[in-house]
């Protein structure tokens, strides 16, 4: 269904409208008396032909005001390019001398701030490129380190308690001549140990 033209009023109402969001001084703005705007200042506005003429101009101002992705890349790209100059203020110092009706030396020193166009400077160059390389994933990372990582660590000194010598019998338990004497120096029972890593 195409859509109804609005009259010259009602795009009337509708630029006054964006000024303060206040339909009742709209529609008296736009024309209407003020006797009758505060009824048709709400009326106008739930029209459905002036609401989406009004949101298309709030989506305009929206559109100018914002800058686009597009605009933000292609900034980003001038200034790793340096096509957009600096500026900075410098102080021009100027020295001259003359001799008065006296014979003696006069000296003036004049001072003149002058503003001077310069290239992008090289730290905002960096970092033009550095965003721009994380925009297009140049600076990803090669290794994935989003998973865990698991350490374990094993403390073993000497031989199991079951182990076997060579005539097939148990060690006994209880020699002195062992390594279980371990215990005193604190070392304590053989034990395995996980350390969990979250990278």
């Amino acid at each position: 269904m195409p859509r109804r033209e609005l009259t010259h009023r009602q795009q009337r109402f509708c630029a006054e409208y964006m000024i303060d969001c206040n339909a009742t001084q709209a529609a008296i703005r736009a024309g209407y008396s003020p006797g009758t705007a505060r009824n048709a200042g709400p009326r106008i506005l739930r029209q459905p032909a002036i609401r989406a003429h009004i949101e298309g101009m709030m989506q305009q101002m929206r559109d100018d005001s914002i800058a686009s992705a597009e605009e933000v890349l292609r900034t980003l790209t001038r200034m790793l390019r340096r096509e957009l100059p600096d500026h900075v203020v410098v102080t021009l110092r100027t020295q001259a001398s003359h001799y008065d009706e006296r014979g003696k030396r006069v000296a003036e020193d004049t001072r003149d701030q002058r503003v001077l166009e310069v290239p992008t400077p090289l730290r905002e160059v960096y970092r033009a490129a550095e965003l721009l390389g994380k925009r297009y994933r140049l600076c990803a990372d090669q290794a994935d380190a989003s998973g865990g990582v698991t350490l374990v660590f094993r403390d073993d000194y000497g031989e199991d308690d079951d182990a076997t010598d060579d005539t097939g019998e148990g060690r006994d338990a209880a020699d002195d001549t062992g390594d279980r004497h371990a215990d005193d120096d604190g070392v304590g029972d053989r034990r395995d140990a996980a350390l969990q890593c979250g990278i």
